[in-house]
C-alpha cells in the first residue's frame, strides 16, 4: 500500500518541531485500514501496538510518501521518504492489536474514575538508633549528626575503609536559580538521573533507602505555590525511575 500525507498549509510550519510530525505518521497509518490485506481481516478495527526497529533519519518533513508492506499476520513495515524521496524514516514492524466498538464505548467515561493525589500531614519519625543517617551534600536540610559526604564515590570509598552502610542516605535537591529555567530543569534532571543510575549500579547499597529531598516543587496545599519548576521535573523522573525498579 502506498500513500501520501502533507500537512495543511497552516501547519506546515510546525514541521520543523518535530523530527516526524505526529498528525502525518497517524495520517500515514490510516492507509491499514483501507484494505489490501496488510494485515489480516478481523472485522474490528486495530490500533498500533508494538514498535521494532524503528529509524529516523532526517526530521522536519512537511508531506511524507509512504510504503506500508505486510510483516506478519497483524503486523506492517513501513518505508517513509519526504515529498521529493528522501528517505525519512524506517519501521521495520508494526503490530497492531484489534479492539472492538465497546472497548473505546467503555473509555469514554474513565476519567470519571482517575485518581488524584491528596496530601496529608504526618508526624515525622524519630530515626531508629540502628539506622544511620548519611547526607550527600551540604547539610542545609539541619539533620544535625547525619555523616557528610559531597559524593557517593566518597561515600564507597570511606564505607570501604570501615564505615557503617548506613539505613538511610539523604540528598538534597538543588536547583541552579536563574532566569534560564530550562537550563535549570535540565541540570536538575540531568544530576538526579546519573545519581539514580550510579545508586542501581552499587550493590553496597541495595538494603539502604534513598531519599531525595525538595523544596517548593510540588504544592502540598491550595495555599501553596510551585517555586522551584526544575526540582518539580525532578519529581517526574523518581516517579519514572520507581515504577521501573519496585522498591
Amino acid at each position: 500500500m502506498f500513500a501520501e500525507v502533507a500537512l495543511p498549509e497552516a501547519g506546515r510550519s510546525e514541521a520543523g518541531l518535530f523530527g516526524l510530525h505526529p498528525a502525518l505518521l497517524d495520517a500515514a497509518l490510516h492507509a491499514v485500514a483501507l484494505g489490501g490485506g496488510l494485515v489480516e481481516e478481523t472485522g474490528q478495527g486495530r490500533l498500533p501496538f508494538a514498535w521494532s526497529g524503528v529509524s529516523l533519519f532526517a526530521a522536519g518533513a512537511s508531506e511524507l510518501r509512504v510504503r506500508l508492506a505486510r510483516a506478519g499476520a497483524d503486523a506492517v513495515s513501513l518505508a517513509v521518504a519526504d515529498g521529493t524521496g528522501v528517505p525519512v524514516a524506517s519501521v521495520e514492524s508494526l503490530v497492531l492489536r484489534p479492539f472492538a466498538a465497546d472497548q473505546l464505548a467503555g473509555a469514554g467515561g474513565a476519567q470519571e474514575s482517575l485518581f488524584r493525589p491528596e496530601w496529608a500531614g504526618v508526624a515525622l519519625p524519630s530515626v531508629a538508633s540502628s539506622d544511620v543517617v548519611t547526607v550527600l551534600g551540604g547539610d542545609d536540610l539541619g539533620l544535625g549528626d547525619a555523616e557528610l559526604f559531597g559524593t557517593l564515590a566518597e561515600l564507597r570509598a570511606a564505607v570501604a575503609t570501615g564505615l557503617s552502610v548506613p539505613g538511610t542516605i539523604v540528598v538534597p535537591v538543588l536547583s541552579e536559580a536563574g532566569p534560564d529555567v530550562a537550563a535549570a530543569t535540565h541540570g536538575a534532571v540531568n544530576r538526579a538521573l546519573v545519581l539514580v543510575q550510579e545508586w542501581l549500579a552499587e550493590d553496597l547499597l541495595a538494603d539502604t533507602r534513598l531519599v531525595l529531598v525538595t523544596r517548593g516543587a510540588v504544592a502540598v496545599s491550595s495555599e501553596e505555590a510551585v517555586l522551584d519548576l526544575a526540582s518539580a521535573a525532578v519529581w517526574g523522573l523518581l516517579r519514572s525511575a520507581q515504577s521501573e525498579n519496585p522498591g
